[in-house]
């Protein structure tokens, strides 16, 4: 097998991200979420890549981001955002967010 480079896996994703590829900025929403790639979790960092991936329209971004504001994590709660957000994922066919 290939020895994981969580560094160079990062920076891949970034590269991504920063050229526009919603499903890497919602990969990075995750990453810092979760601390994954030696991050350290960070909700703050989770919503601005989770907001990023919402606004190019990645149903899982737009779900998580509806979550992290139903619940105040990272960001103040307000469930007027979490109804939008969840309702975008759930209109774009995500399971999750149509049960939410």
């Amino acid at each position: 097998g290939v020895e994981a480079d969580h560094a160079e896996g990062l920076q891949l994703l970034e590269s991504a991200a920063e050229r526009g590829h919603a499903p890497a900025m919602t990969a990075l929403g995750r990453a810092h979420a979760k601390g994954l790639y030696g991050l350290a979790p960070d909700d703050a960092a989770a919503v601005e890549w989770y907001s990023r991936g919402a606004e190019e329209d990645d149903p899982e971004a737009q779900f998580k981001l509806g979550v992290y504001y139903q619940h105040g994590r990272g960001v103040e709660k307000d469930l007027f955002l979490a109804s939008e957000w969840l309702l975008a994922g759930a209109e774009q066919g995500h399971a999750a967010a149509q049960f939410a």
